[in-house]
């Protein structure tokens, strides 16, 4: 057996991990998938993708995502031919290792809803359940952001002269501390795949928005307005602004993720036509304890 760490996957390995993925999905009858797009972690020098093989032979991984400083999730994958033999422990060892180096404080282990095995995986981690997140899509057969409550605009992040409103917002609405902030809209501006949006009212920066598109998929993520601005309707305004953007580029799915202890976020994505597709199960360990 041969275990290697790498900082980002190249193509041929990114093709080798959806594979793998692929058939252990099947034989779980999930549907999951890793984050290996390693362009929004805070550590740009830390390993995020690890994998064991037998010879040439990819039989399992762990693919780290760390936008934040103390916290990674983690998702693996192991053929089913090899497991119950210890692969993933001997990887997960190596992510320890890895996190302790950057002074990392909890790993949150990621199981789609429908894995049977979650819950007996997160015991033998001694991992116990933090959060489910819902995973959404937008019905585009009924359209409810056919009109805004209020006067609101959206405008596109294009230039690193606009970070001091993005990171201002970040930090009032996520309670985010500075680095962090700057690393993120760095990431966002410079990222092929991403876009930021700020939301304004009166001339005023409000909220803030971000999208993933891969090819004619988009994924919102970051949504949130100021608090002074909460619970008038600024945030559906801004959620439809975006969606009614992106059906300008013929884009075929639209989709989100909301954290089920939060019924407000859920309630505001549903009546934008937003429904339930799965569900996310994530477990904490705390490496300090």
């Amino acid at each position: 057996m041969k275990i290697e760490k790498k900082i980002m996957p190249d193509t041929l390995l990114v093709e080798q991990l959806r594979a793998l993925e692929s058939k252990c999905n099947a034989y779980d009858k999930i549907q999951s998938s890793a984050c290996i797009d390693v362009s929004m972690n805070y550590y740009e020098n830390m390993n995020s993708i690890f994998l064991m093989y037998e010879e040439d032979k990819l039989i399992s991984f762990i693919s780290v995502f760390a936008p934040l400083k103390h916290e990674i999730e983690i998702c693996g994958f192991t053929d089913p031919e090899y497991r119950q033999k210890g692969y993933f422990s001997m990887l997960l060892k190596e992510v320890i290792n890895e996190a302790n180096k950057f002074n990392i404080k909890d790993l949150l282990f990621v199981f789609d809803g429908k894995f049977s095995h979650s819950e007996k995986l997160g015991k033998k981690l001694n991992a116990k359940l933090y959060l489910t997140e819902y995973f959404l899509t937008y019905s585009f057969k009924d359209d409810k952001c056919n009109k805004l409550k209020n006067k609101v605009v959206i405008k596109e992040v294009q230039h690193s002269t606009e970070f001091p409103i993005v990171i201002d917002l970040d930090k009032r609405i996520f309670k985010e501390d500075e680095d962090v902030a700057i690393s993120m809209a760095k990431a966002v501006l410079a990222s092929e795949t991403r876009s930021q949006y700020v939301c304004y009212h009166d001339k005023k920066p409000i909220g803030m928005i971000n999208v993933d598109i891969n090819n004619d998929e988009a994924m919102i993520f970051g949504l949130g307005v100021l608090s002074e601005y909460r619970g008038k309707g600024y945030a559906k305004d801004m959620l439809c602004l975006l969606i009614h953007e992106l059906k300008k580029v013929d884009i075929s799915s639209i989709s989100l993720e909301v954290d089920s202890n939060n019924p407000e976020a859920l309630a505001l994505y549903m009546s934008c036509g937003f429904e339930k597709v799965k569900s996310f199960e994530y477990y904490r360990m705390d490496l300090h304890d």
